[in-house]
């Protein structure tokens, strides 16, 4: 699984979420949070894309001006466009979301979309 490292912000703050809303108690979220430091550290299961600001933020302006996204949806889609091509070369590119505007988005770049 490749990922911008927008997540490695976003997943931890939907983990403190859903333990804040008590969707998951103290003990399962401290197992989480440790778990997704270790894969992104190891990068064996994820592997973190970093952000190339200046190129990453203008295909994300792009994508806003073509399709209804959010700013953080956009800069995600905007890394898959760019870095995750690249890493995919002539392999599908599967984009995975449960947001269906960024969905749609995904789909309309070439995308494979799975929720």
């Amino acid at each position: 699984m490749i990922t911008s490292a927008l997540a490695t912000v976003e997943v931890p703050r939907a983990l403190i979420v859903a333990h804040r809303t008590r969707r998951i108690r103290q003990p399962l979220l401290e197992v989480l949070l440790d778990r997704l430091r270790i894969e992104i550290a190891e990068c064996e299961l994820i592997h973190v894309i970093p952000l190339d600001p200046e190129p990453t933020l203008a295909r994300a302006v792009e994508l806003v001006g073509q399709h209804s996204l959010g700013t953080l949806d956009a800069i995600h889609l905007a890394v898959a466009d760019r870095e995750g091509r690249a890493l995919a070369g002539d392999d599908e590119l599967v984009f995975v979301t449960a947001d269906v505007v960024q969905g749609q988005a995904a789909a309309a770049l070439g995308m494979t979309v799975r929720p």
